[in-house]
């Protein structure tokens, strides 16, 4: 029995070490896995510039960010998306121009949806690259149609709405890195613009640069051994707790230690008489096991004096002992 525990404490010993290993071989590969594979950037460009129906008192040179709305012909808009990759990759990207009319209804300080309706601008195209790409379209917005179907719309239905314009260039593509890693993005660049108010504000510029990466996957295998660690050291403290406290019972046990003086019979003397210790230098143990260990190592037998229960061994000028 006393030789199981040993080794029980031993093989624990091993488990919490494996555990340990693995946690810290887990920790020392962190920061290669969240080193970036891959990063990108994105810029996006947004201009316009309003064209005005004839009039008597505008001319197509004035400029501002304010218009009166019925005077509106075109806004004549420019959409750049650029795409940089930090290294090659097969990229596909596919985009198109949409524009969505709608219409907000506002009653008591709330506002509803009313009305929605979708425009095609400019059909979807597909490309592939191997790093970098530009999108670069120019189109007319043709303001004036929107704002007499708004006019249209009220008409019909006897009310007045908010109405604006979302232009979007859409923009969706696939980064194939390495193996395994991958990333598909969906993006746009957006230009809304009020239809039916009194004055509509055109927002001329607008630019938006982005900067992202792709970090790679953690495989599965990787976070198993890392629980598995942990679980492995977790487990044998537990168990290696539990030994110490059902060994400090046990060695209080009656029964614990005639099994003790049984198991070891081999390595035990009993004597009557008290063992003379006077001139040797005394070394006291808390823990049985250490004088089996110390009686093995140097071939010495135990010697146990029955009357007061005391266990001794003695190694030249030094006598260590146990007492029950």
């Amino acid at each position: 029995m006393i030789r199981l525990s040993k080794l029980l404490e031993l093989i624990l010993k091993i488990v919490f070490v494996i555990g340990l290993c693995l946690v810290i071989a887990y920790f020392m590969g962190f920061q290669e896995r969240n080193e970036p594979i891959y990063e990108y950037t994105i810029n996006k460009d947004t201009n316009s510039a309003v064209s005005l129906k004839a009039n008597d008192f505008y001319n197509n040179n004035f400029y501002s960010d304010y218009y009166v709305a019925s005077a509106i012909d075109l806004v004549n808009t420019n959409f750049k998306y650029k795409f940089v990759g930090s290294k090659k990759a097969d990229i596909n990207y596919e985009y198109n121009i949409t524009a969505t009319l709608i219409g907000n209804f506002n009653d008591n300080e709330k506002t509803e949806e009313v009305w929605r309706q979708d425009f095609i601008i400019k059909d979807k195209k597909n490309k592939n690259t191997n790093k970098d790409f530009m999108i670069d379209e120019n189109f007319k917005i043709n303001f004036d149609d929107y704002y007499k179907l708004v006019k249209e719309y009220e008409k019909a239905y006897h009310i007045v709405i908010d109405a604006q314009l979302e232009v979007k260039l859409n923009v969706i593509y696939k980064i194939n890195v390495a193996k395994n890693h991958s990333i598909k993005i969906k993006d746009n660049i957006e230009l809304v613009i009020p239809i039916n108010n009194t004055v509509a504000h055109i927002d001329k510029n607008h630019n938006k640069k982005v900067t992202k990466e792709l970090l790679p996957k953690v495989e599965n295998n990787i976070n198993a051994l890392y629980i598995s660690g942990i679980v492995m050291m977790l487990i044998s403290v537990f168990i290696y707790m539990i030994k110490i406290v059902l060994d400090k019972n046990n060695r209080n046990n009656d029964k614990y230690f005639k099994h003790f003086l049984y198991s070891n019979r081999d390595l035990i003397v009993t004597v009557k008489n008290k063992p003379n210790i006077d001139n040797l230098k005394i070394m006291h143990l808390d823990i049985i096991d250490d004088l089996i260990d110390i009686a093995e190592q140097n071939n010495s037998n135990i010697i146990y004096y029955a009357n007061e229960k005391i266990l001794y061994v003695i190694i030249g000028s030094y006598v260590y002992i146990y007492k029950y």
